[in-house]
């Protein structure tokens, strides 16, 4: 459309746009009688003041891990809603609406792990709006069983010792072993690998105190005890 010049008398100043919904983009100069500035736009939505607008959905506060799969889902709406529905699948047209009345609501998958995709639609007396989806992936917590040195014996000859860790539930990302369990509160977090060994400063009775975690929590602190003995020389 064709610009209008007109005398600055201050900021802010308005300008109404055109009637139409959807996304409009201002442009704008300024002269000062001998230099005119480039030109500088902006962009703005016009929505419809009675239409149900789904901006998103947001799973758990963002999280992108839960142990659960029951979840809250924050629907982030525009103008009037009441009614909502929502399911894991893309295609909603077959679920009954729900009564709106309040912005989070709780949803229970009935998945115990993996990948949870929700898909949510909202509406009322005039419209229906978007389907809008997020994702979230539900992982196991993990429980750690046992930490056995050198095969569960009694006593070992060397300071590097093979370890075992034992995982009864869920899967560990990262692992930590020390010597005591306030020394093993600061240890920094490993990554989980095969034939795991801890090495031993001195020869003589050891207790070893092991803790694994992953996305979702850490496990409790189990413990070993060996009598170490020197190398023959």
């Amino acid at each position: 459309e064709g610009a209008v010049k007109t005398a600055f008398t201050g900021n802010p100043i308005s300008f109404e746009l055109s009637s139409s919904i959807g996304i409009k983009t201002l442009y704008g100069k300024m002269d000062d009688g001998t230099t005119v500035s480039s030109i500088a736009s902006d962009t703005i939505e016009l929505i419809d003041a009675n239409a149900a607008i789904l901006n998103s959905i947001v799973i758990n506060s963002g999280d992108a891990f839960t142990a659960s799969g029951t979840v809250s889902v924050l629907l982030n709406t525009i103008n009037t809603i009441t009614k909502y529905r929502i399911g894991t699948a893309s295609d909603l047209t077959s679920l009954p609406w729900q009564t709106y009345s309040q912005a989070t609501i709780s949803f229970a998958s009935g998945l115990s792990s993996g990948a949870l995709t929700l898909y949510v639609q909202v509406g009322n007396t005039t419209s229906e709006s978007e389907i809008k989806s997020s994702t979230i992936t539900i992982v196991q917590p993990v429980v750690l069983s046992s930490v056995s040195l050198a095969s569960g014996a009694t006593d070992f000859t060397g300071l590097i010792v093979p370890v075992a860790l034992t995982i009864s539930s869920g899967t560990a990302t990262h692992y930590r072993l020390a010597e005591s369990t306030s020394e093993l509160s600061s240890k920094a977090w490993i990554v989980m690998s095969d034939n795991l060994s801890y090495n031993f400063a001195s020869t003589g009775s050891k207790t070893l105190y092991a803790q694994v975690k992953n996305q979702v929590g850490e496990s409790a602190v189990v413990s070993d005890a060996i009598t170490l003995k020197a190398v023959p020389v």
